[in-house]
């Protein structure tokens, strides 16, 4: 298991420039034994700096690599096959510079919708060029 709070954390407190966001590129090929408090760690951080996170080969956990992503207003990739390593790093690059949306509300009349997941309280990044998906139950008072 990797120890990775205690690197997360200087990288947070490293005084940035002035005139640009702070980002912060996590690479891992493991997993750690408190995930909860690592994802916490880059939620707690995330409005002063974006965290964008890289799972390398089939030993890097999923859960922690998505999810330090999405708390950290970041973006995530899996590198899997060795040559599409600069592709893909490339890519989650070009990302980091185009902006983020995230203080924005979804809101629908609960009248005609039973459930809509992300719900309305859900925190969402919205990443220049990437779609969004947004499911919505709709219950029998939608057909009248």
């Amino acid at each position: 298991m990797t120890e990775i709070d205690g690197a997360l954390d200087f990288s947070y407190k490293l005084k940035g420039f002035d005139h640009s966001p702070k980002m912060v590129f996590m690479l891992t090929d493991g997993d750690v034994g408190n995930p909860d408090s690592v994802i916490a760690l880059a939620r707690k951080n995330n409005k002063n700096c974006r965290t964008f996170t890289i799972g390398v080969g089939s030993g890097a956990s999923s859960y922690l690599v998505r999810e330090i992503a999405k708390h950290g207003r970041g973006k995530h990739i899996f590198i899997k096959e060795t040559n599409k390593i600069a592709e893909k790093v490339i890519g989650l690059l070009q990302v980091s510079l185009s902006p983020v949306l995230d203080d924005f509300k979804f809101s629908f009349d609960k009248d005609v919708v039973d459930y809509m997941t992300p719900g309305p309280n859900t925190p969402i990044n919205i990443l220049k060029n990437e779609p969004i998906n947004l499911f919505v139950f709709l219950n029998e008072k939608f057909n009248n």
